[in-house]
């Protein structure tokens, strides 16, 4: 099989689950627009999705994603600073909380292949990508299947995530506003948040820049309980400031 092929391509994609363009051109030897070219046809085949600066295996989307929210295809170049410098903190042989989210599944994806630690999370889209990862074992607490997000919720998830705890916990958000806290779309997965942020000795809210510009429908994790937040230096100034204000590390 020639090397730069579309079948070539979708068998790295197929093992990889995402790959940049910048990763297939050095990887085959070929012209971006050869791996474009070759992305296009995949696409229309059904077997991948353009996001961002590359593409995703289809069946690692979300509902929601593939209806064309895109939040992997959002703001890629923030989540992935924040992803790399989430996955600085993690320490091999530890427990973790992995929530869902890009952010999230940004970071999923640069676990090293040495990491050897227990990931508890409720979202099957990290429990595909993490299945990956051989030195990690994944826990995924029961629950009812919501097939909108592609997760486990509900009061026996509820339960089931409260008798863990994790050295450190990474947790996503739809939104954050300094004076209230995290302001989230799906009201099923605020307990979970809630639960892995305060079972965690550390906790880490990833949120892009422009998280701190955006409302949403529920109020989530209130500030107070917030301990890290990590984002972008595009972040707004003076919201970062009132988070500081309010006892949270930035």
């Amino acid at each position: 099989m020639a090397k730069g092929t579309a079948d070539s391509i979708w068998e790295y994609i197929d093992l990889a689950n995402f790959a940049s363009i910048e990763e297939l051109t050095d990887l085959f030897g070929v012209s971006p627009m050869t791996v474009r070219r070759n992305l296009d046809r995949l696409e229309k085949e059904g077997k991948i999705f353009r996001v961002g600066p590359g593409a995703i295996k289809a069946t690692h989307l979300r509902a929601s994603d593939r209806l064309g929210s895109g939040s992997l295809g959002r703001n890629v170049e923030e989540k992935q600073a924040i992803a790399a410098y989430a996955v600085g903190l993690m320490d091999s042989s530890s427990t973790i909380f992995l929530d869902a989210g890009s952010t999230c599944y940004y970071l999923a994806r640069l676990f090293p292949g040495d990491l050897r630690a227990s990931v508890i999370t409720y979202n099957l889209d990290m429990v595909a990508l993490l299945r990956e990862k051989l030195g990690v074992r994944v826990i995924c607490p029961g629950g009812e299947f919501d097939s909108q997000l592609n997760s486990l919720a509900g009061p026996h998830a509820e339960q089931q995530l409260s008798s863990f705890t994790a050295d450190a916990a990474f947790i996503g958000a739809g939104g954050l506003d300094p004076e209230t806290g995290t302001q989230e779309n799906s009201i099923v997965q605020i307990p979970l948040k809630r639960i892995m942020n305060t079972n965690a000795r550390e906790s880490y809210l990833l949120i892009d820049s422009t998280k701190l510009e955006r409302r949403s429908y529920f109020i989530g994790t209130p500030t107070a309980e917030l301990k890290h937040v990590i984002t972008t230096t595009k972040a707004d100034s003076e919201k970062v400031e009132l988070l500081r204000e309010a006892g949270v590390a930035v």
